[in-house]
């Protein structure tokens, strides 16, 4: 397997100066291409966390973020999603997923990663609404929210690809209605007023009577 980098402080800052993205370290995938992790039988390769607190280890400090990268190599990174990044990302995995989500509505241009097996969409977390992070939001679709994450730009799949930007000057867009839906705790839908039918009883209308 080739591999043509790693994560670097640069990509970090990148990420935490331009987009202000709570980041923390995840296993990634060594020159053997095995897990950092050191299990061989890693079944998550180059996605958990690596550190002992996992995601809440997540900052947009990028002083603290390298104190967690301090004398370890061939790390990947997670963007802690939900309110402490201000994002929440719909994670599509398949054609299947891509082409479903499409049916539901137009998707707005918004940032966009390539990841190993499809992509990831960033978009703004709505004000007052929670995301949850649940799999399954459709075939081949997940969603991260709140206390979820995803791996970011600069990582390594274990397939060997890097998660790239597809369109880096994008920023995050608002979510439309279509997406909110699915992803939103308890989210209310707004009620339809039913127009009042109103009774006229006024005219009563008669059967002519026929006479010879």
């Amino acid at each position: 397997m080739q591999i043509a980098k790693y994560f670097t402080s640069t990509d970090a800052r990148n990420l935490i100066n331009t987009y202000g993205l709570s980041l923390f370290p995840i296993h990634g995938i060594d020159v053997n291409g095995d897990c950092t992790c050191g299990n061989k039988g890693c079944e998550n390769k180059g996605k958990h966390p690596a550190t002992q607190n996992g995601m809440k280890d997540a900052t947009n400090n990028i002083d603290d973020l390298l104190k967690l990268w301090h004398g370890r190599k061939c790390l990947n990174v997670g963007v802690a999603t939900g309110k402490v990044s201000g994002v929440f990302v719909i994670d599509i995995d398949s054609e299947e997923g891509e082409s479903g989500l499409g049916k539901l509505g137009r998707l707005p241009d918004t940032l966009t990663v390539k990841t190993g097996r499809g992509k990831h969409l960033y978009f703004k977390c709505p004000e007052n609404e929670l995301v949850i992070t649940k799999r399954a939001i459709l075939p081949g679709v997940d969603v991260r929210g709140e206390g979820g994450y995803v791996v970011g730009v600069g990582s390594i799949h274990e397939s060997g690809i890097i998660y790239n930007f597809e369109n880096p000057l994008e920023e995050f867009a608002e979510a439309p209605d279509f997406i909110l839906d699915l992803v939103v705790k308890n989210r209310m839908q707004p009620k339809i007023e039913q127009p009042t039918v109103v009774q006229d009883n006024t005219l009563n209308f008669k059967p002519l009577k026929l006479t010879n």
